[in-house]
């Protein structure tokens, strides 16, 4: 049995990152952590019910209660993200707190628990935190949250991969599954289906550039249980489970969410070049080898610019060249070189192999795409290898590279037995029309919870307008 690593960034999120596969993976017998990073504060009145709402939730896909752990930092932040500061730079949640705690009484942030004392909110915390909690508990399998256009979605997903990194270059030997999943692309925004008889898979994300990496063809599609899979909404497990989260009107987007697949993407983590020697011609080498694949110059703006921030060499260098030296010898088989170049890329690649024996071997290979974002793969002979280096010629376009991946072996997709087999999806019309009155209910109630205001929803728009007020006087907020 494997132990599995949920990390997402708030309360609700794990519907749509694990959803039925935690129930899958709890059923088989695996060990099952999540990690809900944030304390869903954005309304400080809501954090504790948000804490409780989780455990609700979580407790009914199946995950032990005791394996649920919460880290304690803010729900979006004044002045910008988190990320975008420096790392020992202290930073103050939109609600107003500067250090990490519990998101209600008697539930302590992962730091409190591990230390007994609380940290100040800084990049640096953050990430030491993901660090530890990945160094402490050693998970086989990690599921984590994609690049979604929200900030402290993009914090949570490159301050892990930052953190994973920096693990498996303590610890070459380490070198988990990692998965990843969109909460928003294709699944909370995805169509209004369900009540379509068959249920279909999920859709394919909307044509975003933060998805281009990510290869349609090339999702892994696991399996949804039957009971999340429910010929109606009212006994589905996944409904109910949304109907946990009352501040959040989840299951107001059931519908959306319910399919009869889930979909990760799997990235390659025996990186022999994670924590190698890289130099070059010219250029900034320091993003080759971190595990992301990109690095975006603010996560805070939606339309961020994932270009400039990655390798890119000098226009007047005619050398292009990139040298990794290895850690230790190891008998490569595959290169992958990640391209980040707007407008296209055409280039002639020439890769030296420094093989052990003191030799050296060459390839060459043409690369060209129309695209800002392509991948070069490089297939090897397995020779014991000592580095390598890649000099690029012919280059017509701006060269820009974003990641290296140097594999000895190709990675194993986890949990086959749970993959979904094909299904028929052809429309039967005649089972549709018996969900007809359901979902005349559910858009019905749908549309009168929209309509009608509650108290609690007085209460956030006062919230609002107290908050607006002041930082637009220049005043220090505080709930």
């Amino acid at each position: 049995m494997s132990r599995v690593l949920l990390l997402v960034p708030h309360q609700d999120d794990e519907l749509l990152v694990g959803g039925p596969m935690l129930v899958n993976l709890c059923r088989g017998g695996h060990e099952v952590y999540v990690f809900l990073a944030t304390n869903g504060d954005f309304y400080p009145f809501e954090s504790a019910a948000r804490a409780r709402e989780s455990i609700r939730a979580l407790t009914l896909l199946g995950v032990d209660p005791s394996r649920i752990l919460f880290g304690g930092y803010g729900d979006d932040w004044r002045g910008g993200s988190i990320y975008d500061a420096p790392y020992d730079a202290e930073k103050t949640s939109m609600a107003g707190f500067q250090q990490t705690h519990g998101p209600a009484p008697g539930i302590d942030e992962w730091r409190y628990l591990r230390t007994k004392e609380h940290a100040p909110y800084t990049k640096a915390a953050y990430r030491e935190d993901l660090f530890t909690l990945m160094d402490s508990l050693r998970p086989d399998v990690l599921l984590l949250v994609g690049f979604d256009f929200h900030p402290d979605h993009r914090t949570l997903h490159l301050l892990s991969l930052e953190a994973l990194a920096l693990l498996m270059e303590k610890d070459p030997s380490y070198t988990p599954v990692l998965l990843e999943k969109y909460a928003y692309m294709g699944n909370l925004f995805g169509a209004e289906d369900f009540f379509r008889i068959p249920h279909l898979p999920s859709v394919r994300p909307e044509k975003v550039r933060d998805t281009a990496f990510f290869d349609w063809k090339k999702r892994i599609r696991y399996r949804v249980p039957r009971d999340c899979d429910t010929f109606f909404l009212a006994f589905n497990r996944m409904f109910r489970a949304a109907r946990c989260y009352r501040t959040q009107g989840m299951w107001k987007s059931a519908d959306k969410i319910i399919n009869t697949d889930v979909v990760y993407w799997q990235r390659n983590t025996a990186n022999r070049a994670l924590g190698a020697e890289i130099r070059a011609s010219s250029g900034q080498v320091r993003w080759l080898n971190d595990l992301k694949l990109f690095e975006p110059d603010r996560v805070s703006e939606r339309k961020c610019d994932l270009a400039s921030l990655c390798f890119r060499p000098d226009p007047a260098d005619e050398e292009k060249t990139v040298t990794v030296t290895l850690r230790a010898p190891s008998d490569l088989k595959l290169l992958l070189l990640y391209f980040n170049t707007p407008g296209g890329i055409s280039a002639d690649l020439e890769a030296t192999l420094f093989l052990e024996d003191g030799s050296e071997a060459v390839l060459r290979e043409a690369h060209q795409s129309r695209g800002t974002y392509s991948v070069l793969r490089l297939e090897l002979d397995g020779r014991p290898c000592l580095g390598f280096r890649l000099r690029f010629e012919n280059v017509r376009g701006e060269l820009g590279l974003g990641e290296i991946e140097a594999l000895d072996r190709e990675p194993e997709t986890p949990f086959r037995e749970l993959f979904a087999e094909p299904r028929d999806t052809r429309y039967s019309v005649w089972k549709t029309r018996l969900l007809w009155p359901e979902k005349k209910l559910y858009r019905l109630l749908r549309k009168l919870r929209k309509r009608i205001r509650t108290p609690y929803d007085r209460k956030k728009e006062r919230y609002r307008k107290a908050r607006s007020e002041a930082l637009a006087q220049g005043k220090d907020w505080a709930p």
